[in-house]
């Protein structure tokens, strides 16, 4: 990813760099910081070869004598490997569901099974 020194982003607004999807999100933390608040929101971050990261973004809203913002400043933190190991535990967390759905659901139809079998001992058939 790039480093703040980085010649790719002088000139440019961060919002150039932030996943489209993301921006929203991206704005309304920005947005609901207090003057000279802090903000933080993690998002996908484009690096200089057009990839997308995901970042925890913390941000501070820089304001005038008056109060009134005039930037916003702060850093960026690579969190990829955290989101990508989060993505994975969700995954074997939603198998598991899946698979504890099913064994319950059998043991569910096996008790059933077994009342059945039990009361047809009990009462015979007739035909």
């Amino acid at each position: 990813m790039a480093s703040a020194a980085s010649p790719d982003l002088v000139g440019h607004l961060i919002e150039e760099f932030i996943y489209h999807d993301d921006l929203t999100r991206f704005r309304q933390a920005i947005a609901e910081a207090s003057p000279g608040g802090m903000a933080s929101v993690e998002c996908r971050f484009r690096c200089s070869d057009g990839t997308h990261r995901w970042v925890a973004c913390r941000t501070r809203v820089k304001v005038d004598e008056d109060g009134t913002p005039v930037a916003v400043v702060g850093g960026l933190v690579d969190v990829a490997d955290r989101k990508e190991a989060e993505a994975k535990e969700l995954q074997r967390l939603e198998e598991l569901e899946r698979f504890q759905r099913l064994t319950v659901g059998r043991e569910l139809k096996m008790i059933e099974l077994k009342k059945e079998i039990e009361y047809l001992r009990k009462h015979g058939t007739t035909g």
